[in-house]
């Protein structure tokens, strides 16, 4: 999966975030993580592939497809939501009604119905 990611990266011109971002942290118990839009794709990823279970996952205006015309080199063509699960104590989703970029309270019930936690959804 790292290397497909990085493939994809590499192709568009970007460095490979995942396999740094995993290469340069320690997860554990303890860890609260912090995305916001593409951060939050990539923190989808980050759960995915680590062997600790984090205390917190927050997910600001994310999405788990594609928000918009674009291709997000961050973005996954499929995550393993029950892996994803099983990496985080608490999930809290956050997203407004209306984001310019396509990130919002629809991208934010798409991820919280994949991997559950607590969505909350902001006025405008």
């Amino acid at each position: 999966m790292q290397d497909r990611i990085r493939r994809r990266c590499c192709e568009r011109g970007l460095e490979a975030f995942l396999p740094l971002v995993l290469a340069d942290h320690t997860f554990d118990e303890d860890t609260v993580l912090v995305g916001h839009s593409g951060g939050a794709a990539l923190l989808l990823a980050v759960l995915e592939h680590i062997e600790a279970r984090v205390d917190q996952a927050i997910l600001v205006a994310g999405y788990c497809t594609q928000p918009g015309s674009e291709d997000e080199p961050v973005l996954q063509d499929a995550y393993d939501w029950s892996v994803i699960r099983a990496h985080v104590r608490d999930l809290y989703v956050i997203n407004s009604r209306e984001d310019p970029y396509g990130c919002d309270d629809q991208q934010g019930r798409a991820t919280f119905d994949r991997a559950g936690g607590t969505q909350i959804v902001r006025g405008g």
